[in-house]
């Protein structure tokens, strides 16, 4: 009797450990599948991250490559409608008015993205064009020479230079380009230097172009 019972001991022992095992072995695969199951949730919250990062860089990259090309483009036609008018030709205004509503189009898409220091210097970009623009319709009915000619240097010198630098620091924003220093200063003085030449004088003689004008 006695060696019956410790057998059935025995034997109980052997079922329990054997159930023990199958009952640790099936939490730990639960607990491995929780785990890949998280594992591979936050794996597609990294990769959905990630693409929607893509795509605001793919977005801001578009709308940078458009404002730079709308930008040149505008200041192109204005200096193609200042050597029309010192050749004596009719100025092709019709271009102008459609590079000028494209340039506007985007200027008011790149607002919405731009860094701070990089809308500072898009809005002086825009007020100098949006100056030299209304100097070049004066111009069509009061054409002066002196005041074409310092048209022609504004746009070819300080024009020049600033759609130049807007294009170096919308790459920089980018990243495929190194940052500008002292752009803040840089601003001030293209900003100083629009005042100078569209203070009644430089800009078009007989037209006040005082106060900022430009497509805000």
């Amino acid at each position: 009797m006695g060696s019956e019972l410790i057998g059935l001991a025995v034997a109980g022992v052997g079922v329990v450990g054997t159930f023990g095992v199958a009952v640790a072995a099936q939490w730990a695969a639960l607990r491995g599948k929780r785990l890949d199951a998280e594992i591979q949730r936050g794996q597609r919250i990294e990769r959905h991250a990630e693409l929607v990062e893509q795509q605001e860089h793919d977005r801001k990259q578009s709308v940078y490559s458009q404002f730079n090309a709308a930008t040149r483009n505008y200041r192109m036609q204005l200096h193609h409608c200042v050597v029309q008018l010192e050749q004596g030709e009719l100025v092709d205004g019709g271009q102008l008015d459609t590079d000028r509503a494209n340039f506007r189009e985007m200027y008011a898409q790149a607002q919405m993205i731009l860094p701070d220091e990089v809308l500072a210097l898009a809005s002086e970009v825009d007020l100098c064009l949006g100056n030299t623009y209304r100097a070049v319709l004066h111009m069509i009915d009061h054409v002066d020479v002196d005041s074409l000619n310092n048209l022609h240097r504004w746009l070819d010198d300080s024009m020049s230079d600033a759609v130049w630098l807007l294009r170096q620091v919308l790459r920089a924003d980018l990243g495929v380009a190194g940052r500008t220093t002292d752009l803040e200063a840089k601003v001030t003085a293209l900003s100083l230097t629009r005042a100078g030449q569209f203070d009644n004088r430089a800009g078009a003689t007989g037209c006040d172009l005082k106060g900022d004008v430009g497509s805000q």
